[in-house]
């Protein structure tokens, strides 16, 4: 059996040349996130290197230019001098299969990573590691690996070129998803790659808030949504939706004490919801960990992702010990963003507060009310609080609720003003509803 790591040079010719003919080549090699540490060979990692500093350099990229700074920089010879760089020339005719060139190299050079992890993995397990210990240390290190562009540094420049591509191109600079609701959008712009944490306290609508997001994103902006559920099972989730999709108060649906425009409308609202891409999980203990497995089976499949919601953070659990549920928490939140990042997809988390607010007079919530962990502020992108006055003064709307932005990366900080429906589970921008309740 060959102890040759998996590789592909025929690919990585491919990938060479097309730079070589075609400046487009280069830029979506880059692009991509493929870097030099792809390459197997190391003549074809000494090329891709100078092709990249010519690029950048603002240097039309040919077989002279690259012959001239081989030499300059005493790699000529180890790149295969002249005969080697003209061979490649004639590689391919065109860029246009470049993509595909580009995850043939990309695919081999992740399979030598997991070969080399494997080695370390059974290293570990002589050594007497247990699996809980050996996942916790080698999770991290498998998302690494899957991970565009790895722990490649790229410049400001290169990525100014490809947003600039974008904008010509007419496509948008950044993943971004509407929560439908005006009081909301009007602050925060949530994008691909954020952790957004909504939080309150108990009554006031988190997992009623977190519901109408999840169906505001599938049936209106057509996004694919993961729910953890972690307070209810699938079912008491769905009902959930049924009365908040279709105004009908929950308590109905679990009574069969509907009408017949009731009964109507919980019918019609089947082909909704059976459309509206949501996806449920309610295993009784998640961990990180089991988050990302999931969405990495979805994603091989095919069916990534757009949205993660987990209702909520402070029932989650990390994988290993820790000296205080403190520091598991800040575990927990830390691993949440880098979910957000490694797999380009929102996280919404929804999150306890401290139940000290409640002995200050004004009780609307400020950061340092998240519970447990200040690093779920810390790693957050955008920080909302729901406060309902009429649970701590009945004199005032039982459906107003405000919606609190006290942290926002992006933009400004302020107060959104929704109304809620407790019977229906139900949310609506305020401003149309001209009339007080």
């Amino acid at each position: 059996m060959s102890n040759e790591l998996p590789n592909d040079l025929n690919a990585e010719a491919g990938v060479l040349s097309a730079c070589l003919i075609e400046k487009k080549a280069i830029v979506n090699s880059l692009s991509s996130g493929l870097s030099e540490a792809d390459f197997y060979r190391h003549s074809h990692k000494i090329l891709f290197r100078a092709i990249v500093a010519l690029y950048h350099d603002g240097i039309a990229v040919d077989t002279i230019t690259l012959a001239s700074h081989l030499k300059k920089h005493k790699n000529f010879d180890k790149a295969g001098g002249f005969e080697y760089i003209n061979q490649l020339t004639s590689v391919v005719v065109s860029g246009v299969n470049i993509k595909a060139h580009i995850d043939i190299v990309k695919e081999t050079s992740r399979l030598r990573q997991f070969s080399l992890l494997a080695k370390s993995m059974a290293d570990d397990q002589t050594a007497g590691l247990t699996s809980a210990e050996m996942c916790q240390k080698y999770n991290s290190e498998v998302a690494k690996i899957m991970t565009v562009g790895g722990t490649q540094t790229v410049s400001v420049g290169e990525v100014h070129d490809v947003l600039e591509k974008k904008y010509d191109d007419g496509i948008e600079l950044l993943d971004t998803y509407p929560t439908y609701m005006d009081c909301i959008d009007y602050y925060v712009t949530m994008a691909s790659g954020n952790v957004v944490v909504i939080a309150s306290r108990p009554s006031m609508g988190k997992s009623s808030f977190a519901r109408q997001l999840a169906y505001n994103w599938s049936s209106i902006g057509r996004h694919r949504v993961l729910v953890f559920t972690l307070e209810m099972d699938v079912e008491e989730f769905t009902i959930g939706l049924q009365s908040m999709a279709g105004e009908i108060p929950s308590e109905k649906i679990y009574k069969h004490s509907m009408n017949e425009y009731e009964l109507t409308r919980f019918v019609s609202i089947g082909d909704t919801l059976r459309t509206a891409d949501i996806q449920i999980n309610d295993a009784g203990k998640v961990t990180p960990e089991m988050i990302r497995q999931v969405l990495d089976k979805h994603e091989a499949d095919g069916n990534k992702f757009d949205i993660l919601i987990v209702d909520y953070l402070q029932l989650m659990s990390a994988t290993g010990k820790f000296s205080s549920r403190q520091q598991e928490i800040s575990e927990i939140s830390r691993q949440m963003k880098v979910i957000a990042k490694e797999k380009k997809i929102l996280v919404i988390a929804m999150s306890q507060l401290n139940r000290q607010l409640e002995s200050r007079e004004n009780k609307r919530p400020m950061l340092a009310d998240l519970r447990e962990s200040g690093a779920i502020e810390q790693d957050a992108d955008i920080v909302m609080f729901l406060y309902r006055g009429w649970v701590y003064n009945k004199d005032k709307n039982e459906y107003e609720m405000e919606i609190i932005v006290r942290k926002n990366r992006h933009g400004a900080i302020g107060t959104g003003h929704a109304l809620f429906f407790p019977d229906k589970t139900r949310f609506a921008d305020k401003k149309w509803y001209k009339e007080e309740l």
